[in-house]
């Protein structure tokens, strides 16, 4: 993650905001995280203006930096992802946060970087916890990458599921900012569409 995202995405955590992780920062290296085409590919899919998807959700990188193209894709060296996605649990996963945390892993790379099983569906929630130290519920979510480079989204009926669920995600991340606000907790704590539990092989 890049140094100049991290005060943003640990002010969204506290708030109670979902929040959003995608690979690294563009190849241009200009923009916040999950901005550009991500971004608005994002809250187009939310039902959002742009202004409107900056305010409902955190977001940040596992690397802090593009590592150029590999293949078809874009190199993601798993350690360094790893240790970034670590990083990132500390401030999610914190028990002083308040309530439950809620991410969402926007591509399987992603998801392995935060130990999720390849097995683990699109666009469920699924319930995990944090090793080590008192640290609240977690649940996590994957979902493809909403690159250019993904063709996932080019089929109508994906299109139409992940509609749903980023407007759902986006509805439960605002409700939870504004009781956290109003210093409570949001009925919608605990997402819909739960999958099992223990996605993660121990947790993560």
């Amino acid at each position: 993650m890049h140094r100049r995202d991290w005060p943003f995405f640990e002010k969204m955590v506290r708030r109670g905001a979902t929040v959003l992780v995608g690979q690294a920062p563009n190849s241009t290296g200009v923009g916040p995280a999950l901005t550009c085409v991500a971004g608005h590919r994002l809250a187009n899919l939310c039902g959002l203006t742009t202004l409107d998807y900056s305010r409902t959700f955190g977001r940040i990188n596992c690397l802090d930096e593009y590592h150029g193209r590999k293949g078809s894709g874009d190199a993601f060296p798993i350690g360094e992802a790893r240790r970034g996605a670590d990083r990132i649990l500390d401030v999610v996963g914190r028990s002083d946060a308040g309530g439950y945390g809620h991410l969402i892993c926007l591509g399987r790379n992603v998801a392995r970087a935060f130990y999720m099983r390849d097995d683990s569906e699109w666009l469920r929630w699924y319930g995990c916890f944090v090793r080590g130290g008192d640290v609240r519920p977690l649940f996590v979510a994957v979902a493809p990458h909403p690159s250019g480079l993904s063709r996932w989204y080019n089929d109508d009926d994906n299109w139409r599921r992940a509609a749903e669920f980023f407007a759902r995600a986006a509805r439960e991340s605002q409700e939870r900012i504004d009781a956290r606000a109003a210093g409570g907790i949001a009925s919608t704590n605990t997402p819909r569409d739960r999958g099992r539990k223990g996605a993660a092989a121990d947790g993560i």
